[in-house]
């Protein structure tokens, strides 16, 4: 008897774990059929929400036509403004290069002024060391003839 108990009880055991495996299938079968009727409804209202009349599609046209027209205008605007600034860049570049040219060339010009006043002090030394060499050949050739 004890024998017959167990088996009984093995066999409730397996029959209620059956049905929650049933049931569980069941659920998802059902939980598939009303996903599947929601995507269908969807479908079919976004069909009834599409159906557009002539007019409105002329309407939408013209909005979007009219926007393209509208963003070109803007890019044709930018792209312009760019341009200004990349020539005023350039202008700035070259007016900045332009006062780093006057600059050195007033500094050559400063240095070339100030070569010709060494080279002329250096003229006047020279005449003036030249008057002192002769004095003094001329004071030695005294010196000589007084011995």
């Amino acid at each position: 008897m004890a024998y017959e108990e167990e088996e009984e009880e093995e066999n409730e055991e397996v029959t209620y774990n059956e049905l929650i495996i049933n049931e569980e299938e069941e659920e998802e079968e059902n939980e598939e059929v009303t996903y599947n009727e929601l995507i269908i409804n969807e479908e079919e209202e976004e069909e009834e929400n599409e159906e557009v009349t002539y007019n409105e599609l002329i309407i939408t046209c013209e909005k979007y036509n009219s926007m393209i027209t509208s963003l070109k205008k803007k890019v044709k605007t930018l792209t312009n403004e760019n341009d200004e600034l990349k020539t005023i860049d350039l202008t700035k570049e070259i007016n900045s290069k332009d006062v780093e040219i006057d600059f050195i060339e007033n500094e050559v010009a400063h240095l070339e002024e100030e070569n010709k006043n060494l080279k002329v002090e250096i003229e006047a030394i020279k005449k003036t060391f030249s008057k002192f060499s002769s004095s003094s050949e001329k004071l030695e050739n005294l010196l000589r003839m007084q011995k």
